[in-house]
């Protein structure tokens, strides 16, 4: 996901100079302040999406929001550059430079969310292949597709950059879908499954659906909390080591069960961490 959600704004950053000189006649100093330009909207991004981001409590939205519109800015692009409008193609790559930055911006809270706080720092590392991937291997494709169409369209500049720009989309799309899928939730990936539960899915309003079988089930919020809470008893009535400690602090209650499983209440909402 974090691959397509980054691909894009880097191989645009590292070719707008070129696009704005090959494609608009525009001067060196022009296309470097153009390059700026596009700094600043990474930097708008590493700013503004992880402060929306927590002020939602979720990562995952805005992550499918990100894949989708720079899907959108790649389909636009080829036409912008078609048609030779150099206003199209700045605002497609500034939106894209914009989320480019907000990705960046919003890894650490979404690692914390899928691993927790104490595994940060390893998952940090792992995640960040992706980019290098994208850098190494989307840069050598990119060239090498620029360099053919180059060559086969000598005389039709607007070319150059179309295919570059198509074939980019199809990682955009694969890391849109399996952004949907992947279970942000904490209750989505302890909740026990139901008899017969081939699949569940959240939507973005928090509503979770049941696939069982060939039916749909989609639980009310107090069908979920009784289960939820169900899960919790279940693991607060383990055998345990030692006695039961209960801690507070700002961030709600903890109870360490000797056992290896920490559950904290938090808001009403139960998180379970596993150790």
């Amino acid at each position: 996901m974090f691959l397509g959600a980054e691909i894009t704004g880097l191989l645009i950053i590292s070719k707008i100079q070129s696009i704005a000189s090959n494609q608009f006649g525009r001067t060196a100093n022009e296309a470097a302040s153009i390059n700026s330009g596009l700094g600043g909207m990474n930097l708008l991004g590493r700013l503004i999406l992880p402060l929306i981001s927590d002020l939602l409590g979720a990562r995952k939205p805005l992550y499918c929001l990100s894949l989708a519109v720079q899907a959108i800015c790649l389909g636009c692009l080829p036409s912008a550059l078609a048609n030779h409008s150099f206003g199209g193609t700045l605002a497609c790559a500034f939106i894209i430079g914009f989320f480019y930055g907000g990705g960046f911006g919003m890894i650490p809270a979404f690692l914390a969310d899928q691993f927790g706080a104490k595994n940060v720092g390893a998952t940090h590392g792992v995640i960040l292949t992706a980019w290098a991937i994208a850098a190494v291997c989307g840069g050598l494709i990119f060239t090498a597709v620029y360099n053919a169409q180059s060559h086969i369209y000598p005389n039709d500049v607007s070319m150059w950059y179309n295919l570059d720009f198509r074939w980019i989309l199809a990682p955009v799309l694969f890391s849109f879908l399996l952004s949907l899928f992947i279970p942000a939730n904490l209750r989505d990936r302890k909740l026990p499954r139901a008899p017969g539960e081939t699949f569940r899915y959240r939507f973005i309003n928090g509503r979770l659906i049941r696939f069982t079988g060939c039916k749909v089930h989609m639980l009310t919020a107090a069908e979920e909390e009784a289960e939820w809470q169900t899960y919790l008893a279940g693991l607060s009535n383990l055998p345990q080591s030692k006695p039961v400690e209960v801690v507070s602090s700002e961030y709600g209650h903890s109870r360490h069960s000797g056992n290896g499983v920490d559950l904290f209440s938090q808001n009403g909402l139960g998180k379970v961490h596993v150790y």
